[in-house]
Order: structure tokens, then C-alpha cells, then sequence
């Protein structure tokens, strides 16, 4: 879809939230991380891998077998507490893509440094200290059974933007995601893809967390505000492949 937004700055893949050229800054907690894994060619563009390392996919299946005292929401994390130790699903930015764009002839060519794009993933770790909630964590469950775990996986493509033709400060991209399993409109002109591990999609009790990143967005507030108690594994499936574990 594309994302209209003003030079300088760059917005997810949200059809709401950074719509109509609302100002995004980088993401505070950028580490840029080199995770990828493999380095090939697919779409005729650059393709890396950004997904959940071995000591990760060894950590979900431990949470899958061990059901947490409590599962808690913070901004850019989510929290599986046990007694002396919890573990932490973080949002991270991989990497920070500068692709140029398309000028609008009419217009004076302005520098290309500025138009940002960012791919966002997520990464699990084990931290050995008893977890302390401060006073913006939310607590999503307490003493439930995890009867199931899904690593949600997506392909995000990145296109070059183009500049509006009535507004020289407004432009357009294509830059999207796909469930990878899906094929990519191959009249898009793509200049990068990444296949990223986003999160995890976990089944409670009583209920389901989408515990993943939503339209390739910096924070997990999307998540609290909008698909609370939404079932996003039914709803989602031409974005993100659920991937079972055993």
C-alpha cells in the first residue's frame, strides 16, 4: 500500500497510523543489529533473513513447555515472568534502508539521504533477574496455561519513493508486506526484501496474545489499542505465515 509521507522522515506500513504525511522519527531504540543470515536474490532484488537464532527458537520452545507466572505488555516488549527470571520479546530495528526516490520533473531535485525506511523484528531473551513492573507495564495474564505457539513470519518489500506531483515535500512508496508463502505483485519495482521473524502469536486459556509487530511499526501499541482479544492469526494471513512449533 502505499504510505504518503514528507521528506525527511519515514513511516511504517500502517494504512492509519502514519497516514497523510504525519511526521515519524527513527526509532529510539534503533541498534541496527546485522542478524540476517542468508544473503540471495529473489524478485530480481537483494534478499536478507532476519529470523529467531537457535538459542531464540530453543527459548520459545521452553516457553511453549513452561507456562509463565505472568505475561506482562510494555511499549516495545513483551514479558514472560517466571520465578527468578523472565524472558523478554524486544522490538528492534535490523537495519535502516536509504533507497533514494523518483523526482517529480517540475520540481528541484532535493537531497535523497533523509528518506528513510526501517525493518523492524523482534528478538527473545533469557534475562537472569527477577522482573520488576513499573508503572506502564500491563498485565495480559496471570497463572494461565500456554496451549500453543505460532513464530510469525513475514516478507517485507521496499521500493523506491516517488514525489508527488502537486506537493514537492509529499511522497509515495510502495513498500509493503507479505505473507512470504504468497507471491509479490511483480509489477512492483523492488529494490530490497527481508524475511523477518516479527514476533509470536500465542494461545492462552482463555484467550489469544498477538504478541508480534503489526504493519512493520516501532512500538506494540497497535497490538493494546486496536486487536485486544482479536484473533489476528485468522484475520492477517495474506501478511504474516504462522509457523507452528512442536
Amino acid at each position: 500500500m502505499a504510505c504518503p509521507r514528507l521528506l525527511g522522515k519515514s513511516c511504517g506500513f500502517s494504512s492509519g497510523k502514519y497516514l497523510f504525511a504525519i511526521f515519524r522519527d527513527e526509532p529510539r531504540h534503533c541498534s541496527y543489529t546485522k542478524r540476517w543470515q542468508t544473503f540471495k536474490k529473489n524478485y530480481g532484488e537483494i534478499m536478507k533473513e532476519y529470523l529467531f537464532s537457535e538459542k531464540e527458537l530453543e527459548l520459545i520452545e521452553y516457553l511453549k513447555s513452561n507456562s509463565p507466572k505472568k505475561i506482562w505488555f510494555e511499549h516495545i516488549q513483551y514479558i514472560f515472568e517466571y520465578d527468578n527470571f523472565y524472558l523478554k520479546l524486544e522490538i528492534e530495528c535490523a537495519e535502516k534502508l536509504r533507497l533514494g526516490y523518483i523526482p517529480e520533473k517540475k520540481f528541484i531535485e532535493r537531497p535523497t539521504s533523509d528518506l528513510e525506511q526501517y525493518v523492524m523484528v523482534t528478538k527473545l531473551e533469557k534475562i537472569n533477574l527477577k522482573f520488576q513492573s513499573q508503572t506502564g507495564s500491563e498485565l495480559l495474564s496471570s497463572n494461565e496455561n500456554i496451549t500453543e505457539v505460532n513464530i510469525v513470519r513475514t516478507l517485507l518489500f521496499y521500493c523506491q519513493h516517488v514525489q508527488s506531483k502537486e506537493h514537492s515535500n509529499f511522497f509515495n512508496t510502495d513498500s509493503h508486506q507479505i505473507n512470504p508463502n504468497l507471491e509479490i505483485d511483480k509489477k512492483l519495482k523492488i529494490e530490497q526484501t527481508c524475511l523477518a521473524d516479527v514476533g509470536l502469536w500465542i494461545r492462552l486459556d482463555k484467550k489469544v496474545l498477538n504478541c508480534f509487530i503489526i504493519d512493520n511499526d516501532d512500538d506494540f501499541s497497535t497490538n493494546s489499542h486496536c486487536y485486544e482479544n482479536v484473533d489476528l492469526k485468522r484475520t492477517k494471513k495474506d501478511i504474516y505465515s504462522f509457523i507452528e512449533t512442536e
